[in-house]
This record gives C-alpha cells, sequence and structure tokens, in this order.
C-alpha cells in the first residue's frame, strides 16, 4: 500500500471515530434528559402526596379541635 492509500485509511478511520463517538454522545445526552424529565414528575408526584397529606392532617386537627371547643362539661 502506498502512502495514499494509508492517509486515506486513516482520515476514514478518524472519521468514523468522531462519528460513532458523536453519536453516543447525542444517545447519553437523550437518555439523561429523560431521566431528568423522569426524576421531576416524580418529585412534584412526590411534593403533591405531601401536601394532600398535610392538607388532610390540618383538616383532621380542625375538626378535632372544633370538636373539643363544642363539647360541654358540666
Amino acid at each position: 500500500m502506498d502512502k495514499i492509500t494509508l492517509l486515506k485509511a486513516l482520515i476514514i478511520a478518524i472519521t468514523v471515530y468522531y462519528l460513532m463517538k458523536g453519536i453516543l454522545y447525542l444517545i447519553l445526552w437523550q437518555v439523561l434528559s429523560k431521566a431528568e424529565e423522569n426524576s421531576k414528575e416524580r418529585a412534584q408526584k412526590a411534593k403533591s402526596i405531601i401536601m394532600e397529606q398535610r392538607r388532610k392532617r390540618d383538616e383532621r386537627e380542625a375538626q378535632l379541635t372544633k370538636e373539643r371547643n363544642e363539647r360541654k362539661y358540666y
């Protein structure tokens, strides 16, 4: 093989290497962005569940306080 053929093969190999590297980085970026989106949704859902539990607890405490205040002691 002469030097021109080796140079062409080297250029092709380098181009393929960087193409594959770019594709891998693109896939990794997509996977990470999807994972981030899922974690944000999961955090929002957990936050809404906690807020709902707090709301129910506060309503229950308000009802108990109201019942205590209405109770007549003889």
